[in-house]
């Protein structure tokens, strides 16, 4: 059930944010921060998904890591371009310096969701042998 709640959130939050950026990237463009990434927050939705179906398949542990590689790409690479725009001292940046934010935090929590699941999996199962 979480996973599909996580499913459910990353996918929206991948559509709002990619849609405001997407209409915003001239701006950024303006300001020298890279546009490269924006596609891959439609990666978002992909590490539930993948910890949902794939562990029957491949196991667990290929499986976390292959979602975490759906977060690390954006954050890698949206930090130096959040700078840009939060050093640009505009009023027109703001509102995109919070898109950027949310694009992160969002990104971010992801990644604790998939190794926070993985490692309380691997405890319970962990438990369960030593019970």
């Amino acid at each position: 059930m979480l996973e599909i709640l996580a499913l459910a959130y990353m996918t929206l939050a991948a559509l709002r944010s990619t849609g405001f950026l997407r209409r915003n990237t001239a701006l950024l463009r303006e300001f020298g921060a890279s546009t490269a990434w924006i596609p891959l927050v439609y990666l978002f939705p992909l590490g539930p998904a993948i910890l949902l179906f794939l562990p029957m398949m491949i196991g667990l542990v290929p499986a976390a890591a292959l979602a975490l590689a759906c977060y690390a790409p954006v954050l890698c690479l949206l930090p130096p371009a959040r700078k840009r725009i939060e050093q640009s001292g505009t009023d027109r940046t703001r509102d995109l310096g919070e898109a950027l934010g949310t694009v992160f935090i969002t990104g971010a929590g992801g990644a604790v969701y998939v190794t926070a699941r993985t490692g309380i999996v691997l405890l319970m199962g962990a438990s369960a042998t030593l019970g």
